[in-house]
C-alpha cells in the first residue's frame, strides 16, 4: 500500500462558491510505503496510517492498495482520496462580487461560514476577527558594493481586532469602504 499527502487548498462541491483558508498550510508533500497487510476472512486489511508523523496540516490523501493472490500471483488494486485536516472546522468565505477592487462608499460583504469535518455548517463561537491595511513603505537598503537603493516593502498595520462569533447559517460582514487602501481580514 501507498500513502500520498499533498497540501491542498480545501474546496467542497456543497459549498461551490465559498473559499476555505487553512491557517496551518503545509509547503511539503510525502510519499510512503506502508508496511504489507493481510486480509481478514472477509477479504478486509487494515493499515496504521501513522498521520501523527506528518506536519499539521490539510492534505489531499491519496491510498493506493494493491492485493495479490498467494498462490497465482494475481493481483488487484483499489483506490481512494480525500482531505485530511488535523482542524476540528474550517472556515470559508463568499463575496458578493469582485474583492480586487472596490469603489469607494459601495456597499459590500462577505459571507463567512464554519463547516466541520462531514462538511455540515456549524457555529463557532470565540473567534477574532482583525481588518489588516497592506500598505508599501519605501526602505534604504545598502548593497553588496557599497551603496544604497531604496526597496518597495510591504507593511501590514492592524486597524481593528474584534471579537467573531459564526452562528450554523453563516454571518454576513459588511465591509467597509470608507477608506482608500488595501484592506484584509484574518
Amino acid at each position: 500500500a501507498t500513502l500520498t499527502l499533498q497540501p491542498a487548498f480545501p474546496a467542497f462541491r456543497r459549498f461551490p462558491d465559498h473559499r476555505f483558508f487553512d491557517p496551518l498550510r503545509a509547503k511539503e508533500g510525502y510519499s510512503d510505503k506502508l508496511s504489507d497487510g493481510t486480509t481478514d476472512d472477509e477479504g478486509n486489511a487494515t493499515f496504521d496510517l501513522g498521520l501523527e508523523r506528518y506536519v499539521r496540516a490539510t492534505y489531499r490523501l491519496h491510498f493506493l492498495a494493491r492485493a495479490f493472490e498467494p498462490e497465482g500471483g494475481r493481483s488487484v488494486a483499489a483506490d481512494t482520496a480525500m482531505l485530511v485536516s488535523e482542524l476540528p472546522y474550517l472556515v470559508g468565505f463568499k463575496a458578493d462580487g469582485d474583492l480586487g477592487y472596490v469603489s469607494r462608499g459601495s456597499k459590500r460583504s462577505v459571507n463567512l461560514i464554519a463547516i466541520d469535518s462531514k462538511a455540515k455548517k456549524l457555529a463557532v463561537g470565540n473567534l477574532k476577527l482583525a481588518l489588516v491595511e497592506r500598505r508599501f513603505v519605501s526602505v534604504l537598503l545598502k548593497q553588496a558594493n557599497g551603496t544604497y537603493k531604496y526597496e518597495s516593502r510591504a507593511k501590514e498595520i492592524v486597524v481593528t481586532e474584534s471579537a467573531l462569533s459564526i452562528p450554523a447559517t453563516g454571518y454576513n460582514l459588511p465591509l467597509n469602504s470608507k477608506n482608500p487602501g488595501t484592506y484584509f481580514y484574518r
